[in-house]
């Protein structure tokens, strides 16, 4: 087995083939591939894409663990309306979820308002 040090980690070379990153298709036979690299500046450029949705993906996370700790607090416990909108990116997330809720007709206006009134002690 074949290891490459990537930033003082051990990668396997079956790994790195997996991840569709360093490698691409170059042909197939029948049910083999014929690996090749892909130039380094694309590689940086999937890595960078790949790092970016990974830490959207946990801001998010964070921010809908956050919603839930909110919503099971204590009305006298739970933070005022003016600390949601203090933050920036929780006021934004918060107008990107209203509106696109609103937009797709997924929630009423009249649940969804209701529902961040809870949450926000109207």
């Amino acid at each position: 087995m074949i290891e490459l040090l990537e930033k003082n980690k051990s990668v396997r070379v079956e790994e790195l083939v997996e991840d569709d990153i360093y490698f691409i298709v170059l042909e197939s036979k029948g049910s083999f591939y014929v690996y090749g690299p892909r130039p380094a500046v694309q590689v940086d450029e999937l890595l960078r894409r790949k790092h970016a949705k990974e830490a959207a993906e946990k801001e998010l996370k964070e921010f809908v663990k956050l919603l839930k700790s909110t919503r099971e607090m204590s009305s006298h416990s739970k933070p005022t309306k003016s600390s949601w909108r203090t933050e920036e990116k929780i006021r934004h997330k918060i107008e990107s979820l209203e509106a696109y809720a609103i937009d797709k007709h997924y929630i009423s206006p009249y649940f969804l308002m209701s529902d961040f009134c809870i949450l926000m002690q109207y």
